[in-house]
């Protein structure tokens, strides 16, 4: 029975991978739309998978205003990573990607950020770290044929920055 299931489940999953979405769906259409839209149907468009990924960074930092250094506090960052990955290629294991993309929080975790690289340089803001991060995660996705779409860095439920890579920012698109 598990082979049977199996079978299936593959068979299903080729099928919705050559499969119109509007077929999916059960949406007819009619000769009207096709010529109103020059024969393309809107819901053709190929899937695009994306995981979601949220990360913590439980660090300190200090900003200086006017030439003056402010106290040291602590924060628990939320950053949200979203990682297109190719329609054609095989996804990898979601633990995979969430592994990778911890890896890139690791060394600033519990710790003074302004005292880590790029940070003894840079003030480490939210849009800052937001903008360090996001690439850093970026290279990642990229070393593993995927693509960072978007990065959101939060300090507080209501303040958030968000980075948003289109295709044009990267060199070469995914398929």
């Amino acid at each position: 029975a598990a082979e049977g299931e199996a079978a299936r489940l593959r068979e299903t999953n080729e099928r919705l991978g050559r499969q119109r979405l509007s077929e999916l769906l059960g949406i007819t259409e009619t000769g009207d739309n096709d010529e109103d839209t020059g024969g393309d149907d809107p819901m053709s468009h190929e899937v695009r998978r994306v995981y979601c990924f949220k990360s913590y960074l439980n660090a300190s930092h200090y900003v200086s205003f006017d030439g003056q250094r402010g106290e040291v506090h602590p924060h628990t960052w939320q950053f949200g990573a979203k990682v297109a990955v190719a329609g054609s290629a095989e996804p990898r294991p979601f633990a995979d990607y969430e592994r990778a993309i911890e890896a890139v929080f690791e060394p600033y975790q519990n710790r003074v950020v302004n005292e880590c690289e790029p940070f003894d340089a840079i003030v480490p803001t939210l849009e800052s770290l937001t903008e360090v991060l996001g690439e850093k995660v970026r290279a990642v996705a990229a070393g593993m044929d995927a693509r960072l779409v978007e990065f959101e860095g939060s300090e507080t439920p209501a303040r958030s920055y968000l980075l948003s890579y289109g295709p044009e920012a990267d060199d070469g698109e995914l398929s």
